[in-house]
């Protein structure tokens, strides 16, 4: 817990976490973006800006949920 009390590491925790679910989920959408654009032909699109994006995504979600488990390990 270090700094923290107890209350404030389980609210930093529940934040972290719910901000990697909303991070995968926006992610998948992105992908669903891509795919759309591709099926529809779009001539405007940016499918490597938006993979780029997605990617970005899905390595912030990984990276919380790293964070909130590293918070929640049990001190040696």
């Amino acid at each position: 817990v270090g700094v923290m009390g107890p209350f404030a590491t389980a609210v930093l925790v529940g934040c972290l976490q719910a901000l990697g679910w909303f991070s995968w989920a926006t992610a998948a959408l992105v992908g669903a973006a891509i795919i759309a654009q591709y099926v529809r032909h779009d001539e405007m699109a940016n499918p490597l800006g938006l993979a780029a994006l997605a990617l970005a995504l899905a390595a912030a979600g990984f990276a919380s949920h790293r964070v909130a488990a590293l918070l929640t390990r049990k001190p040696r």
